[in-house]
């Protein structure tokens, strides 16, 4: 799925157990949960034809109550998207997001994604991502579940009217949801030809009726040009929220922003200093996720680059809403010694309570290892590689892409390493007990017949009940979708 340039970044059967109810019920009594083996998504084998699918979001309110969703290849107009439901324990059948296909004439272009999926209840959920119009650019589309039904996916309201032609896209990068009904998203959009540069916007739903997207107030300002993009939401209570991502300065270099919502009524965009970042010249940075646990108490991450070639990773933190600068992650210069790092995910249990991971190079021709980073009690400690991926990562392609926390110092994070001949790419998942990461262990290894696996989401809920998944490649070389649990 296209993504900014400002912006750094089963075999259909009877449903299949994942995490069953007394898994539950036995964590409840004082058990620790444990991951299961890892499952093809029931009923994508039926949808996929083409032999491209991979689950891209999740999210589990509660233990044994998840949505996840993804895309697929119908072997006829190419990508198309997914959503399947665990309820009590047991997964459902995957099924096309009712209206997508309807939607998405263009779909053989590859423009087709889930940016975000975020259920508040079971049942009750809200994914958006992006479809292919016929013109074969990009479109936003908005879709809810309620009461355990999906209803038809649109488009989100407003997008089109931000752009002049058809020939021009919008791409939503963001999604957060704080109740049902109760949603923002961020994204960027061009309002000429697809290869012109990028401008942000929000879009606001309110009582379960969504608003039309509208520029991000406040850009003008900062950008003389008015471009930029929306990397990043996260929503405490409905109509309290924050957004970032990056903006382009009066020089061309690209800069991070902030911008809150209270009370339904959006700020103007501010900077975030980067004066200790100690950039000079020709350069770039960008929030890339943010986590907000209460209201005026967020984290967020990002990367910048004083040079072409050069990557780096930040934090900033807002205290009871004033935001700090932004600063490099500490550790990060000793292990990133092939200076192209990138973060991907910040999740914060509590404020100053918060896990984030990425990757690091140890050289500059590509060999990468994961990493996490915790910051507790405000302060953050120094980054470190994954335990145990060194000897998995074999091939030197490791990388944390997604991470979730339940509760201060306790998370899961997941992503893919390089372990074996090309192919190479095998699948991880890794959890943080008690402020302490243990080993990471590998998952869809049985399935991965043909080595090109990795985790791309992952949600955990309270007690470290935690879903992941992604996609494997079977021994046809088609990629397939895969869930695992922990209960």
């Amino acid at each position: 799925m296209r993504r900014s340039g400002l912006a750094l970044l089963v075999l259909a059967a009877a449903p299949m157990a994942v995490a069953p109810v007394a898994g539950v019920a036995a964590a409840a009594a004082g058990h620790r949960p444990v991951w299961h083996e890892a499952i093809e998504v029931p009923g994508t084998a039926r949808l996929n034809q083409g032999g491209f699918a991979r689950l891209e979001a999740v999210s589990c309110p509660s233990p044994g109550s998840c949505s996840a969703a993804g895309i697929y290849n119908d072997g006829v107009l190419g990508g198309q998207l997914f959503v399947v439901s665990e309820r009590h324990g047991r997964w459902g059948q995957a099924e096309e997001i009712p209206g997508s296909g309807l939607l998405n004439q263009g779909a053989g272009s590859g423009e087709v994604g889930i940016a975000g999926l975020v259920c508040s209840s079971p049942g009750n959920c809200t994914a958006t991502g992006d479809y292919a119009q016929r013109t074969g650019f990009p479109r936003p589309f908005v879709v809810s579940e309620r009461n355990g039904q999906w209803g038809t996916a649109v488009e989100m309201p407003g997008t089109s009217a931000l752009n002049n032609t058809q020939n021009a896209f919008n791409n939503v990068q963001a999604l957060s949801c704080p109740s049902a009904g109760n949603c923002v998203a961020g994204g960027s959009y061009t309002d000429t030809v697809s290869t012109s540069p990028e401008h942000p916007f929000l879009a606001d739903e309110r009582g379960g009726a969504w608003q039309n997207a509208r520029n991000v107030p406040g850009i003008a300002v900062l950008s003389p040009d008015g471009y930029g993009a929306v990397s990043a939401v996260s929503c405490t209570s409905a109509g309290n929220c924050v957004a970032a991502g990056s903006f382009s300065n009066a020089a061309g270099n690209s800069e991070p922003f902030t911008i809150t919502e209270t009370s339904g009524r959006w700020a103007r965009a501010r900077p975030v200093g980067i004066a200790a970042l100690k950039l000079g010249g020709s350069f770039g940075a960008g929030i890339g996720s943010i986590s907000c646990p209460s209201a005026g108490n967020c984290s967020a991450v990002g990367g910048y680059s004083k040079a072409a070639d050069e990557g780096q990773v930040f934090f900033v933190d807002e205290r009871h809403g004033v935001w700090g600068h932004a600063t490099e992650i500490p550790g990060m210069a000793r292990l990133n010694t092939g200076a192209n790092a990138s973060v991907s995910q910040v999740s914060c249990a509590s404020a100053g309570n918060c896990s984030a991971g990425g990757r690091y190079a140890l050289s500059e021709h590509g060999d990468y290892q994961a990493f996490v980073v915790n910051e507790q009690h405000g302060v953050w400690a120094r980054a470190e590689e994954v335990p145990g991926t060194s000897a998995l990562n074999t091939g030197l392609y490791g990388a944390v892409n997604t991470l979730s926390c339940w509760s201060a110092g306790n998370c899961s994070a997941g992503g893919t390493y390089a372990g074996r001949a090309s192919p190479p790419n095998e699948a991880f998942v890794v959890v943080e007990h008690d402020g302490v990461w243990r080993k990471a262990i590998e998952t869809a290894r049985a399935l991965n017949a043909s080595g090109d696996a990795q985790v791309s989401a992952i949600s955990c809920a309270p007690g470290g009940h935690c879903v992941a998944g992604g996609s494997y490649s079977d021994p046809e070389l088609a990629l397939q979708a895969f869930v695992v649990s922990r209960s």
